[in-house]
Formats: structure tokens, sequence, C-alpha cells
């Protein structure tokens, strides 16, 4: 998903999901090493439910996902685009 992001090289994203299974993540969009303590580039808050009706393409547009987004909005914005591409993956199974 992140190689979706090419134009954003160097640059990091916070994911927020709150909810049960819900968790923090800091993202690097590069090969640097990333400092989870750094401020990011982008945040973006999201109950985990609706952020896995996104990823499973059931949001659309994708833009419209309620959450809060902080910093990058272009940044942001891509995010939300390429996420629901997972769903294209997520049938796939070994030898099939």
């Amino acid at each position: 998903m992140l190689a979706g992001l090419p134009t954003h090289r160097g640059k990091s994203l916070r994911v927020t999901l709150t909810g049960p299974g819900g968790g923090s993540w800091v993202l690097g969009l590069g090969r640097s090493p990333v400092d989870e303590l750094a401020q990011a580039d982008a945040t973006l808050v999201a109950d985990v439910i609706n952020f896995c009706r996104l990823t499973a393409d059931r949001v659309r547009p994708p833009q419209s996902l309620a959450a809060l987004r902080l910093g990058d909005d272009e940044l942001l914005g891509d995010l939300l685009t390429v996420t629901p591409t997972l769903a294209e993956y997520g049938d796939r199974r070994p030898g099939g």
C-alpha cells in the first residue's frame, strides 16, 4: 500500500485506530528508520471498524471516511485513496 505513495518519500504518517483492536502506528515512507516519538508529517485518527471498511473498499469515496486528519492534506488524501486497494489482495489465497 505504501508503495502507492511515492511522491511522499521521506515523510512519516501516524495512523491511530480507536476502539477494540485499535492502536497507533508510525509509518515511514522511504527506507529511513522512523522515530516513533517525532511528530509525523500527517496523522489520521479513525474508528477501527470504519478503517476496516475503508480497507475492504466499502467506503466510497475513500475521502468520506469519518476521521480526524492533521498535517499534510495531500499525504492524507493519497493514503485514503490507496487504502482500498488492499481489498484487491485480500481474497488471494496460496495456490489460487
